[in-house]
């Protein structure tokens, strides 16, 4: 999140991505960024 005093972390979000397993294929790092190009 883009605030006026900068950057802010969404912890929850953060902690989503944190908990992810690493992907193992090509499909599964394409979901991957398109997941987290849709959390921005």
């Amino acid at each position: 999140m883009l605030t006026n005093r900068g950057i802010e972390a969404n912890l929850e979000k953060c902690q989503a991505i944190i908990d992810m397993r690493s992907p193992a294929s090509v499909k599964e790092v394409q979901q991957l960024t398109g997941r987290i190009t849709a959390l921005s």
